[in-house]
């Protein structure tokens, strides 16, 4: 080698040059470096050992650059370190393969490594001016590093482990070289620390020096890349810092010293990972625990003294964190999230246990993290009383955050909430409305737990006192935060599940104390109303100013108002959900006692508040002016007496008759009610109880036949005209009675009335309430509401559409025969105006002209049909639903006249725009908008038409017979129908020619023969798709379906002479059109798909060739392959892109058409397309549900294929699945397509469908990429089987069941590869095939017990869990076990549990059992094994799930054969397991006593 003079022709002379005091060695000449390289790479320099003298120069330049540049005071960018050029040499030297005649690198490494401080070099790799070099840095490092790692002490590996926290400060610059490298230190430092002797230096040292970037470096997620390596890393960063952090000598230190380093400064840091690193703290104490707590020797103790620590943990957590003050208010927020996270640890370990913490100690330091959780709770409290609710930031956190911590403390201890329940319950109750919808969630789940743990304890009683003292208290909010008087009770969302506490947890001598309870404190509630009212009234008189009261006496009356409001909701709720035996008459702890006292109270607050209001409030326009000066006195009125109302009606309506003689009401008492309810000033909620509860009156008097017939009316008369004056169509609902305004009280009552009171409506209103009723039902409009409306609405609200259309669904409505025969005679008053139109021929070429007020009527006639459509058909009359079949073609055909005329209107319009260059209005010309609606008039009438089924039904309508014609000639002004209207009018015309076609009258058959002539004239399938109109889509697609028709449901002799002679010309019309231009698309070649691929273009001419065969015309004669060329191009240009779903399925059908077409030796090659193409596009490897749609084709022609051709079919499936080169998706169609086969072969095929299944089954049983292939693939051959032997039993053979048994056991049969997810149906397919073989073939399941028993047993064993927390060799041993489809980290559930255990019993309801005795022990056998597998568990819930099954083995396999097993085959544990499984078994046994 020569270059500049320097010449190295041996390694001295190399070592002489590199080992130079200079650099380059010779001035002017090449560096060292590249002397170096160019030695590397000459081929003519052959040294064997020049690549060690290359390696040792650049490793010893490497290792020094540190030195070198602090002496020479260069540049880190000038340093090796930095140096492409070295490490890209040094890469090649430890790559490349020695020659034979060179030492092996081990042998060589070795020695320079310990010589080295390869650890350096790592430090100054991990800095960012290293970042160019990291590719072939990592290439060298993965030869180097695993060879020094052993020889490098803990203390340098810590110093790459802190220049590695560093690094990851900012994850954002590491790439995956850099991962590679830092992961590499993190395991040598794991490895070494956990080899080491001592580790309480190591502790020391990292809590001064690197504990604050760690702790950065793993909290510091927001630049965390997503890629699973570096999540990873950071994984492992976290294990390195807690392996230090708490190993056996840093545990035996003071807690002190970690938590004196988590200074103020390091707490924002701290913070995100505090539960963690108590979790972390927790395992290493139970890892440690026979080291640590050596001074107890019971396990109970040891517990204790676990507990002790772990709490001692809790409190310094909290002291520290909560200790800390200058933070943001986001910290603060962190703060609450990382203590929820540390107590959430504390219950799901159950470290809490009050006795194990105070012990007999009385010094509350010895339990200081009882007093760390009490103020925690008192934090949270103190935060809910003083939550801003105005706040702009923060307003979630301030309710979920202290709900969260509260629920996570009753899950402790009931007894930190229990103390303080009280409180908690008026917080919630007083909540700020802002606050309300942050609140529902949370404190949702809180309020669950507390009543659970009331449930439990049978103290239900207990906490609804609690609840009603909660009510009365004072809020800790001010005025302006308070809800208002008439807000929605907070508590509501919690009601239901109060209610279901009472009725299942009550005991009953609990009940009469409970209402005694509820009574006093409405009666308190409703004092401090008065006491508060009458104390504004007299400071009012004494200053002189009525109604006015300063802000004190305000606040004093909103309080009490709204504390009885809530405690009558409360009240209404606890006395009416009691156990079923409260409500029994003559019961001892009945209610009925109590109920007058009840009725006594509740009607004298709503007599008293109605008399103050109507006696000394005046009239109708003084209480206007009253309620304007003074609306909390008219909230004392309305809110107090709506209370009463409602609280009574709760329990009334539980216990069916009135609450003593009280609620009788007399007639006086009833006129004061309706006068409230019709009161222009009365408050809607106010409304709505006085309706309600006069409902229930008209209800209870018409049960016990005591009604007053005018009292009834003028409840219903009253009812109605609210109903009619406060109906808006635009009104929405919540459900809530304090969400009720003026606006959609009409929408409340109708919603009262339906639901509740209809049948007393049908069974007692006059015929004219009953009309004014369906009168307004069918005034009602179904439009959808507004989008932005829907949108804006954040719950379900009650709409006026969704209220009539329940109503119309409900069979009870339709068999109210007073109301029914209402509605229909007003249906046909409302459509009287259509009977007046006379369908005639020349009425649809002319245009019309219709007058406002006849619009009108047609509009509304319309609407009605609108409503019609909704209406279930079976409730029309004859005479009425012919009436109204008539009416609706008389209104399609007037629609269509006026869309015509106004289409010739705009023709004519346009053409005089084009002579004047002015346009002026046009007063009769129909807008976009109300074209729209008349279009959508129509299609509601043409689906009330095909509703109500064919027209021949029509007697004596001579007109109907044009219809056809009619639907064919649609106006051209309707460009682009809607689909309801295309689909709607296509399935008109296809049951208008049916039904004419089925009828024997003359004018049927010159119907037909002119709708055939039409579309003749039409000239279907000749216009390019750019210029298709709706008349020449309508005309095409009609076509189409009556040419399937036609050939499905008639013959074509049975047909009349006139319409055959119709029906050729149309074959010879769709001839002339069709067939050029097939042949043209056939004999040029396309250049793309798009040429050919058109759905309507395919079914146009696979219809025609059925209808070419069912005419009976030579169809092998000019044969075109048209579904064959378009087959080839799609599976040609698989790869090019996804089809739609319509054309697969057409191109499909026209394959198996064209199979009629051939002769017979061509049926082969269009088969084998036909497979090919299925391949390709079966399955779900495309949109839209191609399999559905390519397996209803296969399902309809399969069963019309000849023997042969199925033979040749099943036999082209055999040999494709034999082959080779396929994918592993076309197998996967390929199989389901046999299955479709098999399921619908046509008759006859038995031997070759045994053969076929014969062959296939052995294939699956010999070849693993079927059984242990992709879990698709796996479960296609399981379906395939499955679906086999339950539908085709009979065609199983002897012959296969030695195939069946060998592929379930080797897709049952351990594994050491997994898939991510457990595929369950593998399992269910495995117990459906057993199961079919137990039930329909247990004549060849007999002979094949062993095998059976072979795999029950490894069913069996599936059901096991790994234990938690196993070391990775353990983990190995046990996830061997489990097949590949079955992961460890997803067992089996409780449904695989419930079908093993119902297969088992299957065996012992068969005859089975006789012979199967002596294999269902081995299958009980490995129950035991399973169960006492040291390394497995079978949760209580997978053992329950079994017994049926467990059973049953033990019945099959008696005493004796049980005694045998305990001596001969289980250990002393699977003894005992035994035992007590037999134990269960006898204690259910029928043994015939009764």
């Amino acid at each position: 080698m020569e270059q500049d003079n320097i010449v190295v022709h041996s390694v001295h002379s190399l070592v002489r040059l590199l080992k130079s005091s200079t650099d380059p060695p010779s001035t002017p000449g090449p560096s060292k470096i590249e002397i170096a390289s160019l030695a590397w790479s000459d081929p003519s320099f052959r040294a064997a050992n020049k690549g060690e003298v290359i390696a040792e120069w650049v490793l010893t330049q490497l290792g020094e650059a540190k030195k070198a540049r602090r002496e020479k005071d260069i540049k880190f960018t000038s340093d090796p370190i930095a140096d492409l050029r070295y490490w890209t040499l040094l890469c090649g030297v430890l790559t490349t393969p020695a020659p034979t005649t060179a030492r092996p690198v081990k042998t060589w490494l070795l020695p320079l490594l310990n010589r080295l401080q390869l650890h350096s070099i790592v430090l100054e790799l991990l800095t960012p001016q290293s970042s160019r070099v990291l590719g072939p840095a990592r290439t060298a490092l993965a030869v180097l590093w695993p060879l020094a790692e052993k020889k490098i002490n803990l203390d340098a590996l810590g110093e790459c482990l802190n220049a590695v926290f560093k690094t990851c400060e900012d994850w954002e610059r590491v790439d995956d070289d850099l991962v590679w490298i830092c992961s590499a230190v993190v395991c040598a430092y794991r490895n070494a620390l956990g080899n080491a002797g001592n580790k309480k230096k190591l502790y020391t040292s990292f809590l001064t020096t690197h504990l604050p970037s760690w702790l950065y470096a793993i909290c510091n997620t927001s630049s965390l890349a997503s890629s699973s390596s570096t999540k990873q890393l950071q994984n492992a960063i976290y294990a390195a810092g807690t392996d230090t952090l708490f190993s056996l000598d840093a545990l035996k230190q003071s807690l002190d010293t970690l938590f004196d380093t988590f200074s103020s400064t390091l707490i924002p840091s701290l913070l995100p990972v505090l539960p963690k690193l108590f979790s972390s703290f927790l395992n290493a104490i139970h890892k440690h625990r026979s080291a640590l707590i050596v001074s107890t020797t019971s396990v109970i103790g040891g517990r204790e003294e676990t507990r002790k620590k772990a709490m001692e943990f809790v409190r310094r957590c909290w002291t520290r964190v909560w200790g800390s003050t200058s933070l943001p208010e986001g910290v603060n927020v962190e703060k609450w999230k990382s203590i929820i996270g540390v107590f959430e640890i504390v219950e799901k370990e159950r470290l809490f246990v009050v006795n194990s913490i105070r012990g007999t100690q009385t010094d509350a330091t010895k339990y200081g993290g009882e007093l760390a959780l009490t103020e925690a709770r008192d934090k949270a409290i103190e935060m809910l009383e003083t939550v801003n609710a105005f706040s702009e930031h923060y307003q979630a956190e301030q309710v979920v955050l202290p709900a969260q911590l509260l629920d996570t403390l009753v899950q402790i201890e009931y007894d930190f909430i229990g103390s303080v329940l009280e409180r908690v319950l008026s917080i919630l109750i007083h909540i700020p409305l802002p606050l309300l919808r942050f609140a529902i969630a949370p404190f949702s789940g809180l309020l669950t737990r507390i009543l659970e743990y009331h449930t439990k304890t049978r103290t239900v009683h207990t906490y609804v006192s609690t609840l009603l003292g909660a009510m009365a208290a004072k809020p800790a909010f001010p005025l302006s935060l308070s809800p208002p008087v008439t807000s929605t009770f907070p508590l509501a969302y919690h009601l239901p599940a109060v209610a279901h506490a009472l009725r299942t947890s009550l005991t009953p001598t609990q009940v009469t104390p409970l209402v005694t309870d509820v009574i006093q404190a409405i009666r308190s509630a409703w004092m401090a109303v008065k006491d508060a009212h009458e104390e504004g009234e007299r400071s009012a008189k004494k200053r002189k100013l009525r109604g006015g009261a300063d802000k004190s006496e305000r606040e004093a009356i909103s309080d009490s108002i709204r504390a009885f409001s809530y405690t009558c909701r409360i009240a209404g709720t606890v006395l009416s959900n009691f156990p079923a035996n409260a409500y029994t008459e003559g019961g001892e702890y009945s209610l009925e006692p109590s109920c007058s006292d009840v009725g006594d109270l509740g009607w004298s607050i709503v007599w008293e508040t109605l008399t103050e209001r109507y006696e000394k409030g005046g009239d109708t326009k003084k209480r206007k002016h009253a309620a304007q000066n003074s609306p909390l006195s008219a909230s004392y009125t309305y809110v107090v007496t709506s209370a009463s109302l409602r609280f009574l009606y709760d329990i009334r309506a539980r216990v069916s008759r009135p609450l003593g003689n009280c609620d009788r009401l007399g007639e006086a008492q009833v006129q004061t009610l309706l006068k409230a309810a019709l009161d222009e000033t009365s408050e809607p909620e106010l409304v709505l109880e006085v309706i309600r509860t006069l409902l229930w009156r008209v209800w209870y008097m018409h049960n016990f036949k005591s009604q007053k017939q005018l009292e009834t009316e003028l409840i219903f008369t009253a009812t109605l005209d609210i109903l009619t004056a406060r109906l808006s169509s635009r009104s929405k609902w919540s459900g809530v009675s304090a969400a009720l305004t003026r606006d959609n009280l009409g929408l409340a009552l109708l919603y009262v009335l339906t639901d509740r009171w209809i049948e007393i409506l049908d069974a007692l209103a006059s015929p004219e309430s009953l009309g004014r009723f369906i009168s307004l039902l069918l005034t009602i409009s179904l439009d959808p509401p507004d989008e932005e409306t829907q949108e804006n609405s954040d719950e379900a609200h009650l709409t006026l559409r969704g209220i009539l259309l329940d109503l119309f669904r409900n069979a009870q409505f339709w068999e109210l025969h007073n109301i029914r025969a209402v509605f229909l005679s007003s249906v046909l008053s409302l459509t009287a105006l259509l009977s007046s139109y006379k369908f005639l021929a020349t009425a649809v070429e002319s245009p019309l002209t219709v007058d406002a007020a006849d619009q009108a009527q047609l509009t509304l006639a319309c609407n009605v049909y609108r409503l019609l459509d909704h209406v279930p058909s079976v409730y029309f009359t004859r005479p009425v639903r012919v009436e109204l079949v008539k009416r609706a073609i008389a209104a399609d055909v007037h629609i269509f006249t006026m869309l015509k005329g106004e289409n010739r209107k705009r023709g004519e319009r346009k053409g005089k725009d084009l002579d004047r260059s002015h346009t002026e209005p046009v007063d009769d010309e129909v807008s976009e908008e109300e074209l729209k609606n008349w279009i959508s008039r129509l299609t509601f009438i043409r689906v009330f038409l095909q509703r109500m089924g064919p027209f021949s039904n029509t007697p004596g309508h001579v007109t109907s017979f044009d219809f056809g014609n009619h639907l064919l000639s649609p106006p051209s002004c309707i460009t682009s129908p809607p689909k309801v209207l295309a689909s709607v009018t296509l399935d008109l015309i296809q049951s208008y020619v049916l039904s004419q076609l089925r009828s024997q009258e003359p004018e049927a058959v010159a119907s037909v023969s002119s709708i055939i002539t039409k579309l003749i004239a039409a000239q279907p399938f000749s216009q390019p798709r750019s210029q298709e109109t709706w008349t020449h889509i309508l005309v095409q697609s009609s076509v189409l379906r009556l040419v399937e028709r036609l050939t499905s449901d008639f013959t074509f002799v049975s047909l009349s002479d006139e319409v055959q002679r119709a029906l050729k010309k149309l074959f010879e019309a769709l001839e002339s059109t069709l067939s050029p231009d097939t042949a043209k698309l056939v004999e040029r070649v396309p250049t793309g798909l798009n040429q050919l691929l058109s759905s309507e273009r395919i079914n146009a001419w696979s219809r025609f060739l059925l209808l070419k065969r069912w005419l009976g015309i030579d169809s092998q004669a000019a044969f075109i392959p048209f579904g064959s060329k378009l087959a080839t191009l799609m599976i040609r240009n698989e790869n090019s892109g996804r089809l739609d779903a319509e054309i697969c399925s057409s191109v499909l059908g026209l394959l198996f058409e064209e199979i009629s077409c051939m002769p017979d030796v061509s049926h082969h090659v269009q088969l084998d397309v036909l497979v090919a193409l299925y391949a390709a596009y079966g399955g779900d490897w495309a949109p839209n549900k191609v399999e559905q749609v390519m397996d209803n084709r296969i399902i309809e022609a399969s069963k019309k294929l000849s023997i042969g051709d199925f033979a040749h079919l099943l036999s082209v499936l055999a040999e494709g699945m034999a082959g080779g080169g396929l994918q592993v998706a076309h197998r996967e169609r390929l199989i389901h397509l046999g299955k479709l086969m098999l399921h619908n072969a046509p008759p006859g095929t038995l031997n070759v469908i045994q053969n076929f299944v014969t062959g296939w089954l052995n294939l699956f049983a010999d070849r693993e990429q079927f059984y242990g292939g992709s879990s698709n693939m796996r479960m296609e051959c399981l379906e395939f089987i499955a679906k086999h032997c339950s539908d085709r039993p009979a065609s199983i053979r002897s012959v296969d069941l030695g195939s069946i048994w060998t592929l379930l056991h080797k897709i049952l049969s351990g594994s050491s590869e997994h898939d991510t997810t457990t595929a369950f149906p593998v399992f269910h397919h495995i117990v459906t095939i057993i199961g079919a073989f137990v039930r329909l073939r247990r004549d060849l399941v007999v002979h094949t017990l062993p095998h059976l028993g072979l795999v029950l047993r490894q069913l069996m064993m599936l059901m096991r869990k790994i234990r938690p927390q196993l070391g990775a060799k353990q983990s190995k041993l046990v996830t061997d076990t489990f097949p590949s489809w079955l992961p460890t980290s997803q067992p089996l559930s409780t449904d695989e549990a419930r079908a093993l255990a119902r297969l088992l019993t299957s065996l012992a309801t068969k005859t089975v059992p006789r012979t199967h005795a002596a294999h269902a022990s081995y299958v009980l056998v490995a129950y035991v094994d399973a169960f006492n597998d040291p390394l497995c568990i079978i949760n209580a819930e997978m053992r329950r799930e079994l017994e049926p099954g467990l059973f049953a083995l033990c019945e099959m396999v008696g005493e004796h054969s049980r005694d045998a097993l305990m001596v001969s085959a289980l250990d002393s544990g699977g003894k005992t397991i035994l035992k007590s499984l037999w134990k269960d078994y006898e204690k259910q046994r029928y043994v015939g006593k009764g």
